[in-house]
């Protein structure tokens, strides 16, 4: 039943959450026992919350990973859009994280900034490439899958809510819930998880190289490394000038950024802001009545007109269809102790941070 399924994404989502916390309690101990680096700990981290999970619940629940993984390659247009999207998205991300920058201390900058002595490669395979494979098999895979059905504009907020929490860190929470809500619709349209597994590589890819470029500049210059990250740790009025530059930009990214989902959406005849339209009268290129719609007689007419590949489609649209007579019960035990998780560990955060 679609509640169940629902269901079970929220209680993977959960089993991801209790697993990030496990181990970032145990993550102090196995540093100091092993000595091991933040991002020989980030590996571990991606393996042991993201890899293992995602195995188990393919083996339990026996699903076609390529069905609820969406995996379907990309074609030459959909790349090019993809790149350009994942290009212009990212100054109303930084803007996001600027704006949050203002209040609480910028940990991922900080981050970035002080790895220098680590190799641009391993950096990029462990915040780029790891990431942007297991986040997305999990959330726009296996979640994303299990949300379908109460319509994209829902599962679209509600998946970005998860990939957001999933990060357990407030100061990620604006940009990574942005983030998530725009895979959620690149995967969508494209009907392929690589379109959001490629922007979410580029959006990481490029924060490391930029930070890379201003430690070496830093460096350069006789400063201390960490004083590329300055700007978003400094003063108020240096965060706030240069928030509101970036909020110009940010609008100006918006705008490029809808006109390019604008246009991939209509390279695959769709309306970006009908998407969630399931009361269509066409599908497969059949034109049916709205009694024929969802009916025997319009199966048959798909047959008939031999049109292979878009039978998966229809019946998407039927689930979705159907579910919308039975109200969906989101907020169930596990998506409310997953919220309530969230809630309690970053209340403890910024009490340590303003205390």
């Amino acid at each position: 039943m679609v509640e169940n399924r629902v269901h079970k994404g929220n209680l993977f989502i959960l089993s991801l959450v209790i697993l990030n916390i496990v181990f970032s309690i145990l993550a102090g101990p196995l540093n100091k026992v092993f000595k091991l680096s933040n991002y020989t700990l980030m590996f571990i981290a991606n393996l042991v919350f993201l890899a293992i999970p995602l195995t188990v619940y393919f083996i339990v629940n026996r699903e076609s990973a390529k069905d609820v993984l969406r995996i379907k390659f990309l074609g030459g247009k959909d790349l090019l859009f993809v790149i350009l999207i994942s290009i212009f998205i990212q100054p109303l991300l930084n803007f996001l994280s600027g704006v949050v920058a203002l209040i609480l201390p910028n940990n991922v900058s900080a981050l970035l900034s002080g790895s220098g002595d680590v190799s641009i490669w391993i950096r990029l395979f462990v915040i780029a490439v790891m990431p942007a494979v297991l986040e997305e098999f999990s959330v726009r895979g296996v979640v994303l899958s299990n949300y379908k059905h109460i319509g994209l504009k829902k599962s679209a907020i509600l998946t970005g809510l998860l990939f957001a929490i999933l990060h357990m860190s407030i100061q990620m929470f604006l940009y990574t819930f942005v983030m998530g809500i725009l895979f959620a619709y690149l995967v969508h349209i494209t009907g392929s998880i690589f379109s959001s597994m490629l922007s979410h590589f580029i959006v990481n890819g490029t924060q490391i190289i930029m930070a890379d470029r201003a430690i070496k500049k830093a460096m350069e210059a006789g400063q201390s490394v960490s004083s590329s990250a300055d700007i978003l740790n400094g003063s108020v009025a240096m965060k706030i000038g240069f928030v509101l530059g970036l909020g110009i930009v940010a609008i100006i990214s918006f705008i490029i950024v809808k006109i390019l989902m604008t246009k991939l959406a209509e390279s695959h005849g769709m309306d970006l802001k009908n998407l969630d339209n399931i009361n269509e009268t066409k599908c497969c290129n059949v034109e049916f009545n709205n009694d024929e719609f969802g009916s025997a007689q319009s199966i048959e007419k798909i047959y008939e007109n031999n049109n292979d590949g878009c039978t998966e489609d229809f019946y998407s649209k039927q689930e979705m269809s159907s579910t919308k007579e039975n109200k969906e019960k989101i907020m169930d035990v596990p998506f409310i102790i997953t919220i309530a998780i969230y809630i309690i560990v970053n209340s403890i955060s910024l009490y340590k941070i303003f205390s």
